[in-house]
């Protein structure tokens, strides 16, 4: 049928057979006309309104959203073919690739809203569904009707399903059924509440689902809901419910959160794409690996990844898990498992080393893999969890080192390791580590958090690192420590960030130390009970704009600066060119568009 047709086009990944799908639903559509015309006529002339029946047009260009979602355009960056020597021409074709996926996919969906154009059976639908085929090629249009069109599509939707039951029928014995039971259902939908309702909830629960799939099938189930209300009273209350929700979408402050919140989303999913484009190639050419190379232009070192720099690693997975989060795609899902696999490839086989603060971040990220089942991680957390829980000692009181054979116990380590035994279930050794780091690291005057202590002489290192205070946030965060997490971030807000903006570095691993403050902010900013919420809101935001607005633009993307507060260098310098200053401001902008 038809609309069996359509979905099944939209579910396919690869450009060109999205294009090709498009191409055979439109003429299986042409081929039914003939068969439903008669039932589509009947059932439009009981809709009574040609705003309802544009809704199937609307969904055309809901499908068309999901063909160009940004992930998917970059695809093929995911997968460099280059050689050690030609990175740079490879990824010069990778954006052009990317553009081209975008092309098509936009094509192949206005090939849809084509096809539904020609099955209108009067003049005003033809209208109404040729509107929404132009819609369908202009991303930026399409933005702009989703965020402002929410309540309209509510009161549109019950007309446009019955229109679209009625040309379902794919045999001459079924359009005269059809049309009955259309008119049948689009008279029970006359009234303007009961619409409401029952488009609310297919609107709802479509926007809900962020897989194309998923969405469809929420379409289905919204639909099969509706039909089941059919006592008058139960309509009257979804209608109530439907109009309030209306209000709520039609007010201008929710449209503009709305629209904030969907220029950040696309502002983190453009540094993904720069980021991926600019340095993810194949491990030492070998097919069906990739790692995020060190610097951009690389040096021949970086080229063949002779530098393991394990931890910048460990964040570049948990930058790629935040935009899986943002917007699902199975590219990207399945980029995760390979890069996973390419890591312990390059660290000779093994998910740890030396250096407690390395494993404890990759850790971490392969804990959000896992609840996301994206990867089988099982053997890697077991190893990472063994060997954090060997780092811990009774001397200074507890802690645990920096690295194996070291005299130094540091918030760096322990704060990651807290948090991921807290989230690993192992809540007595993370309050114990959590505890550690405030009796022995915590300035009481400030509340700022210091980098460590020298078992051999007893000193307490005294600096203040944007990254020491980002753990010891997420480790109180991760306990309901809510007073300790309040006051460390009002003693960011009042000594680190005078501006409103986080500090930057000078590149190295200093590059990630204001993004790993910003990642957990944006979770106090959700989570945290108590009025420093706001400010760690106001924090991340400001930090993410100023990261925008003083990035350089490449012709892959945006380029950060190493300090967020003034503009990128042009052309980059030496900080900037370093994939952990990138994946900072990556970061930065994955945690804001969560808020």
């Amino acid at each position: 049928m038809p609309g069996r047709a359509a979905n099944a086009a939209d579910d396919v990944t690869d450009p060109a057979e999205r294009a090709a799908t498009a191409e055979r639903a439109e003429e299986a559509a042409e081929g039914a006309s003939d068969h439903v015309g008669r039932a589509g006529k009947n059932a439009a002339e009981n809709t009574g309104d040609v705003a309802e029946r544009a809704a199937a047009g609307d969904r055309a260009t809901n499908r068309a959203d999901d063909a160009t979602e940004p992930t998917e355009r970059t695809g093929t960056a995911e997968r460099p073919a280059e050689t050690a020597d030609g990175a740079a021409d490879t990824a010069d074709r990778v954006g052009s690739e990317a553009e081209g996926a975008a092309d098509v996919a936009g094509q192949a969906a206005g090939a849809r809203a084509t096809s539904r154009a020609k099955e209108a059976t009067v003049p005003a639908e033809r209208v109404a569904a040729d509107r929404a085929a132009e819609g369908a090629s202009d991303p930026a249009d399409r933005a702009g009707s989703q965020s402002g069109g929410a309540a309209d599509v509510a009161g549109q939707a019950a007309g446009a399903r019955a229109m679209s039951r009625a040309k379902e029928a794919t045999v001459p014995a079924e359009p005269a059924a059809t049309a009955e039971r259309a008119t049948s259902r689009a008279k029970d939908a006359t009234n303007p509440v009961d619409r409401a309702a029952a488009g609310e909830r297919a609107t709802s629960q479509a926007k809900d689902a962020t897989n194309p799939v998923d969405r469809a099938a929420a379409g289905e189930r919204a639909t099969s809901q509706a039909k089941d209300t059919t006592n008058p009273a139960d309509r009257a209350a979804a209608g109530e419910r439907a109009t309030s929700q209306a209000k709520d979408a039609t007010n201008p402050a929710d449209r503009a959160a709305a629209a904030e919140h969907a220029a950040a989303a696309e502002r983190a999913a453009a540094a993904e794409r720069a980021v991926c484009a600019r340095h993810l190639r194949r491990l030492w050419a070998i097919p069906g690996t990739v790692l995020g190379r060190s610097g951009w232009p690389p040096t021949l070192s970086q080229r063949f990844h002779w530098h393991w720099n394990y931890w910048w690693q460990a964040h570049l997975l948990d930058s790629l898990v935040d935009a899986q989060l943002r917007g699902p795609s199975q590219e990207r899902a399945r980029l995760i498992n390979r890069f996973i696999k390419t890591v312990h490839r390059r660290n000779f086989g093994s998910w740890v080393n030396d250096y407690y603060d390395d494993i404890a971040w990759l850790g971490l990220a392969l804990q959000r893999v896992r609840r996301l089942q994206l990867s089988t991680v099982d053997e890697a957390l077991e190893a990472i969890g063994k060997r954090l829980h060997e780092g811990w000692t009774e001397d200074l009181g507890g802690g645990i080192w920096w690295r194996r054979g070291d005299s130094f116990k540091n918030t760096p380590a322990n704060g990651p390791a807290a948090i991921f035994h807290a989230r690993s279930g192992d809540q007595e050794r993370a309050r114990a580590m959590t505890q550690w780091l405030t009796d022995t690291l915590v300035d009481t005057e400030t509340g700022l958090v210091w980098d460590g202590i020298r078992a051999d002489t007893g000193e307490v290192v005294k600096h203040i690192f944007s990254y020491c205070q980002g753990v010891y946030l997420g480790a109180c965060l991760e306990q309901s420590r809510w007073d300790d997490a309040a006051r460390t971030i009002q003693a960011v807000e009042n000594h680190m960030a005078p501006q409103g903006i986080l500090p930057g570095s000078e590149g190295g691993d200093g590059g990630l130390f204001s993004a790993i403050a910003a990642r957990y902010l944006a979770l106090a900013a959700k989570n945290l009970p108590r009025p420093e919420a706001e400010t760690a809101k106001r924090l991340v935001q400001k930090s993410a704009e100023a990261c925008w607005n003083g990035a350089a633009q490449e012709k892959t993307g945006p380029l950060f600066s190493a300090e967020w507060a003034r503009p990128a260098l042009t052309p980059p310098g030496q900080a900037e060119r370093d994939l952990s200053v990138q994946i900072g401001g990556w970061m930065l902008l994955e945690a804001a568009a969560t808020l």
